[in-house]
């Protein structure tokens, strides 16, 4: 999965199609559900992240997921990560943004029962797809779908939420 995203940066890159287009930045936030598909259980997860159009059809953005807590009674799981994405995007109708999102997934994984407490850290590749819909030049509703490894196990996270331009 690494060399796929390296090959896409350096094709995306490369393209002479792409041409340098005006920066702007963007502040992501989203609420949504996790399902972890190993353990079989769902939990409440948010996003916050931070982006900009660094490329024409291409943004780049940083993430704080919290992909949730999972309570088994005496245990408890808490899952998350900060992630680092490209996402080639293209647009459909005046308002509609398509994009796939192709990144690493820096996560953190706690097991705690009580006081006592043990984690563990690792680094995967993700992928993922999503629609944002203009409301205005500054604010657009987005619907993302993203797909996780965390130690060894899938996450499936969907969110809906906001996108804040600037510039």
């Amino acid at each position: 999965m690494k060399k796929i995203i390296a090959l896409t940066i350096s094709l995306l890159l490369a393209s002479p199609v792409l041409t340098q287009a005006e920066s702007r930045g963007f502040v992501n936030l989203g609420i949504g559900s996790s399902k972890d598909k190993v353990l079989d259980e769902t939990a409440t997860s948010l996003r916050a992240g931070v982006g900009a159009t660094v490329m024409q059809n291409l943004n780049a953005e940083a993430e704080f997921v919290y992909l949730g807590t999972l309570d088994f009674g005496v245990l408890e799981l808490t899952q998350s990560g900060a992630s680092v994405s490209i996402s080639p995007f293209i647009n459909v109708g005046d308002n509609a943004t398509i994009f796939l999102k192709l990144g690493l997934l820096l996560w953190r994984i706690e097991l705690s029962s009580g006081s006592a407490s043990v984690d563990d850290t690792g680094t995967d590749a993700f992928g993922g797809i999503g629609l944002s819909v203009g409301i205005n030049d500054k604010t657009s509703l987005v619907v993302e779908y993203d797909a996780y490894t965390v130690s060894d196990g899938d996450i499936n996270l969907i969110t809906v939420g906001a996108r804040f331009a600037f510039d």
